[in-house]
């Protein structure tokens, strides 16, 4: 196993009195006394609740609709023209499943009246003549 290398050389004795010196020297962050210190409490001890779940809370909001995670297997020529859009391409393919998606339940298409198996269109059908009837 290799060593980790350090990001920054290490900090010498004169670099540690430099900021030990600035610190000391500033009015509007001094150091806390030792006093000041044993009075502390945590701040679930004395914050209002709502303050404290406002300042607590991490990360994005929970979506009302979260997305699924999936794996598809899509033709080259697909994703070429969707990338080939630029910065976005995920959500504009979204965008037009969706649409899609939503014409589908209009139209109360079956699912399986799109599959290849069960004669819908195929992808390499898509703007031929009569594809998929």
């Amino acid at each position: 196993m290799t060593k980790a290398k350090r990001l920054a050389p290490p900090i010498t004795d004169e670099d540690e009195a430099r900021t030990q010196a600035g610190i000391a020297a500033d009015p509007d962050n001094p150091e806390l006394t030792e006093e000041e210190f044993a009075r502390m409490r945590p701040a679930r001890e004395v914050l209002p609740p709502g303050v404290l779940d406002a300042l607590t809370k991490r990360g994005r909001p929970k979506s009302a609709k979260p997305k699924v995670l999936l794996s598809l297997r899509i033709d080259r020529e697909v994703v070429e023209t969707f990338k080939a859009t630029g910065a976005g391409w995920q959500t504009r393919m979204q965008i037009t499943l969706a649409r899609q998606a939503a014409k589908m339940k209009v139209a109360g298409t079956s699912t399986k009246a799109l599959s290849p198996k069960g004669g819908g269109v195929r992808t390499e059908d898509v703007g031929r003549r009569g594809a998929g009837k």
